[in-house]
């Protein structure tokens, strides 16, 4: 019989959630990472800069939301008006 009273896995499991709960969707990444490059003028070869930055941005508003200057819809990136 299991020392933990056959709570195996609890601890595991809990972290396991917490990290898909605290990960960025790779669409809202993409969603912000475009944002930036149509903001700094739709110029190419800084794509993983873009992407860099997107992480960098969504994680600082611990939600994975995104920062005050935009919002999804729909899981598009949109601009305020």
């Amino acid at each position: 019989m299991a020392k933990n009273g056959g709570r195996r896995g609890t601890r595991s499991s809990a972290r396991n959630r917490n990290r898909a709960e605290l990960a960025l969707s790779q669409e809202t990444i993409a969603a912000r990472a475009y944002e930036i490059y149509l903001a700094r003028g739709a110029g190419g070869g800084r794509d993983l800069d873009d992407w860099l930055e997107a992480e960098r941005e969504l994680q600082s508003t611990g939600e994975g939301g995104l920062p005050e200057h935009g919002r999804l819809v729909d899981g598009a990136a949109a601009l305020p008006a």
